[in-house]
């Protein structure tokens, strides 16, 4: 029983102590618990909310420093080296503060460099893409034109060859129509050696009859200036008969004369160039 009594006891003292310095913490003020909770967030890795509570809570060397931290980690050199220098400025004396402060500094000297050494490689890269680029837009443009001019020089050679193609064509064009014109006026010429034949042949035969004409009649005038010299005067029968003779010899001769002018008209030529004497 009295064992019992004394561990009741014992709990009462331990919540009385437990009660006693939780008044104590209320009397220390909020702030103390917002640096927890800043505390808490910041082990975390929570450094926005980290940030946020730090500067809720009342000003100290740790507090300058963890949010100075919280923004280094979250690569915002800035804001952390504007907020050492502003612990600095309160705590002059800290060692922690410098130091991190000269850190940062360097920090961002050293992006500044890395940014300005990416901007210049940037660049340079850019530049060596836009001088590949028009390297290739010249070999293009280069290689286009040796096209279009290997182009350019078929085309021109396959006019070339139509070209003598065409004169060629024209050449033998002109030669047939020559060839035709050389045998249509060969046969021109041909029909006109006809024709001259045709009327040399008629010419002669019309003088070949005619001097057979003559020689006929001076045949028949020296027969008959025979005949009355022989026979002096005879009888009225024998003139008569003469007279019939001369007049048999005027139709031959009209029938030959029609004969003659049937040819002309016929242009007909002979095999012969002499005819039969009684050619009708």
């Amino acid at each position: 029983m009295k064992r019992m009594v004394l561990i009741s006891g014992v709990l009462s003292l331990i919540m009385l102590v437990v009660l006693v310095v939780r008044i104590d913490e209320l009397r220390s003020g909020l702030g103390k618990s917002v640096y927890d909770k800043a505390q808490y967030a910041y082990n975390k890795g929570d450094y926005g909310n980290a940030v946020r509570l730090y500067k809720q809570s009342t000003d100290s060397i740790n507090k300058f420093i963890r949010i100075g931290n919280a923004y280094f980690n979250r690569e915002q050199y800035e804001k952390a080296l504007e907020s050492y220098k502003v612990g600095i400025l309160k705590f002059p004396k800290n060692v922690d503060l410098k130091y991190n402060y000269e850190v940062t500094e360097k920090k961002i000297k050293e992006e500044k460099e890395k940014q300005e050494k990416e901007k210049q490689e940037k660049e340079k890269q850019d530049k060596q893409n836009k001088d590949k680029q028009n390297q290739q837009k010249d070999q293009k443009q280069e290689k286009d034109q040796n096209q279009q001019k290997n182009k350019n020089q078929q085309q021109q050679e396959n006019n070339n060859q139509q070209q003598q193609q065409n004169q060629k064509e024209e050449e033998n064009n002109n030669q047939e129509n020559q060839k035709q014109e050389n045998k249509e006026q060969q046969n021109q010429n041909q029909k006109s050696e006809e024709n001259k034949e045709q009327q040399e042949n008629q010419q002669n035969n019309g003088e070949q009859k005619e001097e057979k004409e003559q020689h006929e009649n001076q045949n028949q005038q020296n027969k008959k200036e025979q005949l009355n010299n022989q026979n002096g005067e005879k009888g009225k029968d024998n003139e008569d008969k003469q007279q019939d003779k001369q007049q048999l010899m005027q139709v031959l001769k009209m029938l030959e004369k029609k004969e003659e002018d049937s040819l002309k008209n016929n242009f007909k030529v002979r095999d012969n160039s002499k005819e039969d004497e009684h050619d009708w």
